[in-house]
């Protein structure tokens, strides 16, 4: 049979979101969760979101180098390795930021074809974060809905009740890592892992 298995990252694959952890590394934690609040709340959209993340880490002097420095230290989630190390067709569906899960799918053996996230550019003097091309939710809806036809099986993960069941509701499977009305519960990753491995047969 063949599976295709669509990831969230930021808090599916990873334990926090990854800018959390980048603003701690960076010193501005406390004004990042303003801006994540708002996102998270649907007050501001992935565009609003993405050009003040991108103000706040400019003045905080965030390049290219940082960031490969700071990616090994976003902790992932456990059992989220064996997942990403799984016999089948993977993708990474993310609002998250490219200069992370561009490394992620890399890693991992995900060709970027089968990656949506958002675009970061870092075009200012010294090299520091200049701009964003932000993903909203909807694009990553349609990302997943065109390719859930190429796959006998498909299996949606995310963590967000109201940000992730758009893209997740799209495949056969639609599973949370929290607790939800309508979707399948997984809490732990290794249970999709085993999931997975199952159904693969």
């Amino acid at each position: 049979m063949d599976i295709g298995v669509f990831l969230d990252v930021d808090k599916t694959l990873t334990s926090r979101t990854i800018q959390e952890v980048f603003a701690e590394r960076l010193h501005c934690s406390d004004v990042y969760r303003f801006i994540e609040r708002d996102f998270q709340l649907g007050t501001a959209s992935a565009e609003d979101f993405g050009g003040r993340l991108v103000e706040l880490f400019a003045e905080r002097g965030l390049t290219l180098e940082l960031a490969s420095e700071f990616f090994a230290v976003v902790e992932r989630r456990a059992g989220a390795d064996e997942v990403l190390a799984l016999p089948v067709t993977k993708y990474l569906v993310s609002t998250g930021p490219d200069y992370y899960v561009n490394r992620l799918a890399a890693n991992s053996g995900i060709p970027l074809d089968n990656v949506i996230c958002s675009t970061y550019h870092f075009e200012a003097p010294g090299g520091a974060i200049s701009s964003c091309e932000a993903v909203s939710d909807e694009e990553r809806a349609e990302f997943v809905r065109r390719r859930v036809a190429l796959h006998d099986l498909t299996i949606g993960v995310g963590d967000s009740p109201t940000r992730d069941t758009e893209f997740i509701d799209a495949c056969t499977l639609s599973l949370l890592t929290v607790p939800s009305p309508g979707h399948l519960f997984v809490p732990d990753l290794r249970v999709l892992r085993d999931l997975v491995v199952r159904l693969a047969g």
